[in-house]
This record gives structure tokens, sequence and C-alpha cells, in this order.
């Protein structure tokens, strides 16, 4: 990311921030601002005045429209960089977490994650350690404090999927949700393992699950409830219609926060097929 590695690069945008949100004019308010000498800020602004991204009006400098559109842009991608390293990291010195089996209180047990859920198993293992504060069965949940090490989160895939509206013809056809599966299976380029959770994410994507016999789906979640299973590492298959489709699409490009993602059509199958 340039803004990272050129430090010229991130010196103007600072500048442009001064600028920009703080509304600070004098070569004396930038600098500080900025931690740089009013000298340098004068250096830099002339090469802006240059690249068109400030106009200057005497010795008070004014963001042009082009000024404004990359300092967005880039505080953007920072955001969108910050998101995505900061979402893979979970650092805590204390956590609560499901017992994958019996644990007595003082067990050395490691943090992980399956299936969306934050589990503690036995033995040091995992790349988050810590000791057990009480005695419990599988399925308690047990306190572990003196963490250490980092637990690195790994997100889910997204397979959206958009289906044929009733208006438009789609409202009695049916869907085989293994030949889905097998999609999002090429799509992620693996076999086997934890299948993804079916999305229903509209009303007329629960009547096409609900006919197609597809069990254990998600029922009208919003992108909120949606990006929360994927940020726990769920793999997801979300299905809705085009309008549906359009609003996910619309979040992940503002700020998919690094979800890998594909957009697909649902292979309709005629009412009279089996299923």
């Amino acid at each position: 990311m340039e803004i990272l590695r050129k430090k010229s690069v991130s010196t103007r945008m600072l500048i442009l921030l001064e600028i920009v949100v703080n509304r600070k004019g004098s070569m004396r308010q930038i600098a500080e601002g900025v931690g740089i000498t009013p000298q340098a800020v004068w250096d830099y602004l002339r090469k802006m005045e240059e690249e068109g991204t400030v106009v200057m009006k005497g010795t008070l400098p004014t963001a042009t429209v082009k000024g404004v559109d990359l300092l967005h842009r880039n505080l953007l991608s920072l955001k969108g960089f910050v998101d995505r390293s900061v979402s893979r990291l979970a650092i805590v010195a204390s956590t609560d977490a499901i017992a994958a089996g019996p644990i007595s209180k003082g067990d050395t047990v490691s943090l992980v994650m399956r299936d969306g859920l934050l589990l503690a198993v036995m033995g040091d293992d995992g790349p988050s350690v810590g000791t057990a504060q009480n005695a419990c069965r599988k399925w308690d949940m047990v306190t572990v404090s003196d963490l250490r090490g980092v637990m690195e989160m790994e997100k889910g895939h997204l397979l959206l999927m958009e289906m044929l509206p009733a208006r438009s013809g789609g409202g009695t056809m049916r869907v085989r949700g293994g030949s889905m599966i097998e999609e999002f299976q090429s799509f992620v380029q693996q076999k086997g393992g934890v299948e993804p959770r079916f999305a229903a994410c509209d009303l007329e994507a629960v009547a096409l699950v609900e006919r197609s016999g597809i069990k254990g789906y998600i029922e009208l979640p919003n992108w909120e409830m949606v990006r929360d299973h994927l940020v726990r590492g769920v793999d997801i298959i979300a299905m809705g219609t085009p309008h549906t489709i359009a609003s996910y699409l619309s979040h992940l490009e503002e700020g998919g926060g690094g979800i890998l993602w594909r957009r697909s059509r649902i292979p309709a199958l005629d009412p009279e097929q089996e299923r």
C-alpha cells in the first residue's frame, strides 16, 4: 500500500486531512498537525499545487475536488487494510469459550475457532493458550485467562446466488442444494470438510429453500448478520432476488473487509423434476 510504503504520499494525505477535515490553513497550524516544519509544508504544498490537489490563495491552501477525491480514496483504502488486518487477529488476555470436552480448573487449554464457534480444547497445541478458571463438561462455558499467543481469524467465503424472482416466472422453481455446494467447493477449490451454510436472504429465497427441501438455513438475515458469520470463519451460500443480491454487493464493494466472494445464478429446476 503506497500510503504506508512512501512517506511523501502519507505526508501529502496528512496535509490534505488538516486542510479538509481539521480546517487548518496556516503553515504553522498544518505543520503542528502533521509534525513537520512550516518550510516542509510549504515545499509539499507547491508540489501539490502542481499536481492539482490544492490551490494556493496567497499562503492559504484550499483543497481541490481532485484533492478531496484523492484523500477520500486513500482513507477508504487504508480503512480496508486496517479492517482486514485487525479482523484476522483476536488479542485478548481473558475470554469465555465453549468447552470442547471435559476440563478441570487449572488445565492448560487452547482456543480454536470451529464452525464459527470459539472452543477451548485440552492441550497447548493451539495458537492461543491459557488456563481454565473453572471445571466444566463438554458444551459448558469455561473462562480462560493468562492467554498467550495470537489466534488468527480466518474469514469464511461467500457465494452470492441470484434467483429468478416470482414476477419473472421463478415462483415455483426448485433447486438442488448439492449443486450449489459443488459450485461453492469449486469456487474455494476444496472438497469435503464442513459444508457452507445456506442463507435465504429475502422472502422469495425462503420460499425457494422450503420448496426445495433445504434444511438448517439462516432465515432472512441482513448484511450485518451474514458478515458476522463470515468474520467468524463460517462459509455462506447466500440466496436472494436480484434486488437483494445487489444490496449485498454494495456492502461488499464499500468495504468487504477482505471477504472472498463470488456472484452466480441459482441453477433452477423445473417444478416437475424430482428434488
